[in-house]
């Protein structure tokens, strides 16, 4: 006679596959969560640099098509700050919406390597800059504390660019 359980053997998965199985989900489930950590911090970033790359454009743009004599006048004790949302896009002040800070500072002329201003002006009888050029400094911050927005330097981007008097 046969046995009962040769005729109809069990089915279904042991302990030792069951637990193989789920140790490789796990596995492959927490590479996978790490990966994605990684991928949103990235996105994360890039979003960050793209807004502060239209806002210095922008910037940049907005100073060079000004009257050449109004940004002469500029003071950098007394400056104007400027307010954009999460996509680099202009805002009010009040705006909830109003995620970086920027600020547009006048630098001094660069100067020629190797030879001082002093000198250069004796040299030729005028300065060593082009008079139709200025360097403008932009600052972006994302922190709008109470204490100013660019008193932390990690929370602030610097870009500098040249700009040219345009109108004859």
């Amino acid at each position: 006679m046969i046995a009962t359980s040769q005729i109809h053997p069990e089915k279904g998965f042991s302990l030792i596959e069951t637990t193989i199985a789920f140790s490789i989900v796990a596995v492959t489930l927490v590479s996978v969560m790490a990966l994605m950590g990684g991928v949103i911090t990235t996105s994360g970033e890039t979003v960050d640099r793209f807004a502060t790359a239209r806002i210095f454009q922008e910037l940049a743009d907005d100073f060079q098509m000004k009257d050449w004599d109004s940004i002469s006048k500029i003071e950098n004790e007394k400056l104007e700050f400027f307010y954009f949302d999460e996509k680099g896009e202009a805002v009010e002040k009040a705006d909830f919406a109003a995620i970086y800070v920027a600020r547009v500072l006048l630098l001094d002329p660069p100067g020629l390597p190797g030879i001082s201003a002093q000198a250069k002006a004796k040299l030729t009888g005028r300065p060593q800059w082009s008079e139709e050029s200025r360097r403008v400094k932009i600052e972006i911050s994302t922190q709008l504390n109470a204490k100013g927005p660019f008193a932390n330097s990690r929370f602030v981007r610097e870009f500098s660019t040249l700009i040219v008097k345009l109108d004859k």
